[in-house]
């Protein structure tokens, strides 16, 4: 089966958002900086208090309600600042063969994908696993490096399961 597609900037961030919500390893670390790290926020008025002996100070107000900003928007934030750090690195890199036209030919049990850049093969055995969300199919072939194919780049719904089939997905 050959496929032929391009692939867009929202495409590859859309993989990258995908992968950074789905990874263990990046929720804890999402985990921490939100809630345990932000702790700091709630500690210092207390410390300030126990060590001074204050009755006021106006930390007691504002780090609180920082805390609770920061908890509250935290997630918000951190899509953004993600988005705009792959955006910069993809308009560094905008001749890499991640942007652009796709051919992906699987045959003889191996996937060969060839941009403008060259071609990568891989054995369909050295798939770890296969990902789909409403726009996008994500095959795996290690952590965190995936062919991205746009499900719009199948004309109807019996090419897209005719591919899955051939990956021995469905």
């Amino acid at each position: 089966m050959e496929l032929n597609y391009e692939l867009t900037k929202e495409d590859y961030v859309d993989f990258n958002m995908y992968h950074v919500k789905n990874s263990k390893g990046i929720k804890k670390t999402i985990f921490m900086q939100r809630y345990v790290i932000s702790l700091m926020f709630l500690i210092i008025p207390i410390a300030i208090w126990i060590l001074k002996k204050e009755t006021f100070n106006i930390l007691y107000i504002i780090c609180p309600l920082f805390w609770v900003v920061w908890i509250l928007f935290y997630d918000k934030a951190f899509d953004r600042s993600i988005v705009k750090k792959i955006n910069r690195m993809l308009d560094k890199s905008i001749n890499s063969g991640l942007i652009g036209m796709h051919n992906i030919n699987i045959e003889n049990g191996e996937i060969i994908e060839k941009t403008s850049s060259g071609y990568i093969k891989n054995n369909i055995r050295d798939i770890n696993e296969i990902q789909e969300t409403k726009d996008h199919i994500f095959i795996y072939v290690s952590n965190n490096n995936a062919y991205v194919i746009p499900k719009r780049t199948f004309n109807s719904e019996k090419k897209l399961n005719s591919f899955k089939i051939e990956l021995n997905i469905k």
